[in-house]
């Protein structure tokens, strides 16, 4: 069916939803997702559907599609299956744009239940009858910050306006429970969050459809995340692809015999050979995660790097406060495929004017235990105008004001004599080489992050110091391998991009 791709603009902002199937009872589908629609502040007219007709949650019922008084841009279904068919056709005939079918119990069940299969195909059709687009079945449903639109089921949170940054990402899962947890999860660490859109078993609208609407044509989407099992229309992705300047970042699933029999047995999907996907995901730049959390932490950092501070190669100088951790972190670095920058003897004359004479020299450049608490931000500054560095993965202890507020670490300085350990100094301390991090970050090009084991990437939100190193296009990773395998996959991207650009 030929449509314009910016008609979803219509799917995600709608001027009022209808809910099928809407409830009083909470632990009902139709409950569910009448509750989330109102506690998300949804801006426009929500319209419960029961047979009964009664006032649901403050808002009067409509027996029907039919009777409810205005021209519905997006229907939610949530009924059984077997009653589906007849409600969508009610649907077509009063023109509703788009049908978001939650129901489950087609075909996914598999390719031996003729019934789930049969059902499927009549959705489809009467679909066809007219212009409405469908989303499902099978589905946990979609979510828009814009309108605050939370028409899911299960229990979700929408991010608030102000968890919003100045990139945002868009989500397309084939996984429906997956995609919600990622809306929450990207919140959480600071990720500016736009929509949300879970596909279910793609009867008519799939995944590519999404990727095209969030890559092409929504100004409110910068970055764009996949949870894949499998394409149905390879050919329309990878023209899609080809054409979105946007990150698109998937996190495949399915690559073992095991993960595609369950695909296949959970939306319907052909999985495909991982081989095939891996070659098409490198040939169109598209940036694969390994999980859940590094699919995340690629977005988290994308938001922040996004901002002018692209790598712009892949020599790499390292400093640590330690020899052993600058070791690894080498290992790391060359394990990963990123470079280890030759420092100039510019760059290590000017070092020597500020660590001790005995330090070694070279890259990685370690601090060699200096008690010269100056030296962490004055070693930056230097490398960052090294012109022989495109990446400085620095071990800065960012998180301390965070770390010490945690439950354990409280008790302990409960038990201490007052005064014995003072907090507020090294409080100050972070706050100095924070404000330091930003001033050199400010004037530089270099892409920077600071791995720190005082970060702790569960807390329930960002702290606000690192919230401050964002601002300035510093990114705080957990560890060194974070830092190399997140920015080899970035660097990765960066190389793409400069390739398509010389052949145009």
């Amino acid at each position: 069916m030929d449509y314009n791709p910016e008609e979803l603009d219509l799917l995600f902002n709608p001027k009022n939803v209808a809910i099928i199937g809407a409830s009083k009872n909470q632990t009902k589908v139709g409950g569910q997702v009448l509750t989330n629609m109102l506690l998300g502040g949804y801006i426009g007219k929500i319209f419960p559907v029961n047979p009964k007709g009664e006032v649901i949650l403050d808002h009067q019922s409509y027996k029907s599609i039919k009777k409810v008084p205005e021209s519905i841009d997006l229907a939610v279904i949530t009924i059984p299956n077997v009653k589906v068919p007849p409600v969508l056709e009610e649907c077509v005939e009063e023109n509703v744009k788009f049908v978001v079918i939650i129901t489950a119990g087609f075909k996914e069940i598999g390719p031996f239940n003729k019934h789930g299969i049969h059902l499927q195909n009549e959705l489809l059709r009467i679909a066809r009858k007219g212009k409405t687009r469908l989303v499902g079945p099978n589905c946990m449903g979609v979510a828009s910050i814009q309108t605050r639109l939370l028409a899911l089921m299960g229990w979700a949170v929408l991010p608030s306006k102000q968890a919003n940054e100045d990139l945002k990402i868009s989500i397309t899962s084939q996984s429906g429970t997956w995609g919600v947890v990622t809306m929450r999860s990207a919140s959480i660490h600071g990720l500016g969050f736009s929509k949300l859109v879970s596909n279910g078993n793609e009867a008519d609208l799939k995944l590519e459809d999404f990727v095209e609407y969030y890559g092409l044509y929504d100004d409110d989407t910068d970055i764009i995340l996949c949870f894949m099992e499998g394409l149905r229309n390879g050919k329309k992705f990878k023209k899609v692809a080809a054409e979105i300047e946007k990150p698109i970042i998937v996190l495949k699933g399915g690559k073992t015999l095991a993960g595609s029999m369950a695909a296949s047995s959970h939306t319907g999907s052909i999985a495909g050979s991982r081989q095939i996907y891996d070659s098409l995901f490198k040939q169109y730049g598209i940036i694969q995660a390994d999980n859940s959390t590094d699919l995340v932490d690629l977005g988290r950092a994308l938001a922040v790097l996004l901002k002018n501070k692209m790598p712009k190669g892949r020599r790499t100088a390292i400093y640590t406060g330690g020899g052993g951790a600058g070791v690894l972190t080498a290992d790391f670095c060359a394990e990963a495929g990123l470079e280890l920058a030759k420092l100039s003897d510019e760059t290590i004359e000017k070092l020597n004017k500020i660590l001790p004479p005995y330090w070694p020299k070279s890259n990685p450049v370690d601090l060699v235990a200096t008690r010269n608490l100056g030296a962490f931000t004055q070693v930056l500054k230097i490398l960052s105008e090294a012109p022989e560095v495109d990446i400085i993965i620095a071990s800065l202890p960012i998180g301390i004001s965070s770390s010490l507020k945690q439950p354990d670490i409280q008790s302990i300085l409960k038990k201490l004599p007052k005064n014995l350990f003072k907090t507020d100094v090294l409080e100050a301390f972070e706050q100095t080489m924070v404000s330091s991090l930003k001033r050199i970050a400010k004037h530089s090009n270099k892409t920077i992050v600071c791995p720190s084991s005082l970060y702790h990437a569960d807390l329930p939100s960002e702290p606000e110091i690192i919230k401050k190193t964002y601002e300035s296009g510093v990114m705080i990773v957990n560890s060194s391998w974070d830092a190399a395998r997140l920015l080899v996959k970035i660097v990765e991207y960066c190389e793409y991009l400069e390739k398509k650009k010389q052949l145009k």
